[in-house]
């Protein structure tokens, strides 16, 4: 074997893991984040859950000091978000749909 030709079969395997690997990094996922206030200000310590309505998936996390809040990674599909917090009204959101990369 040439040195050429080495040279072209060893690219050529790179670029065939690179092509195998794409669909391991294909994003099927998407993040919902925001804040939670009312007239008064943010609401830090609120409990926000978001539920996806076709499988049933539950996440929760409390706000932060701003009172924001972040779900990463999130499947793609319809969601209902709630935020809640003693002393204040439950919040609840549905219809929400996650896209792709959204």
């Amino acid at each position: 074997m040439t040195t050429y030709y080495r040279a072209v079969m060893a690219q050529l395997a790179v670029l065939l893991l690179v092509i195998g690997a794409a669909p391991l990094f294909a994003q099927s996922t998407a993040t919902i984040v925001g804040v939670v206030r009312d007239s008064g200000g943010v609401l830090p310590g609120a409990t926000v859950t978001v539920r996806n309505v076709d499988t049933g998936l539950t996440r929760s996390v409390p706000t932060g000091e701003e009172g924001a809040y972040r779900f990463p990674a999130l499947p793609v599909g319809p969601y209902e978000i709630r935020a809640e917090l003693a002393g204040f009204r439950t919040a609840v959101r549905s219809g929400v749909r996650l896209l792709v990369g959204q």
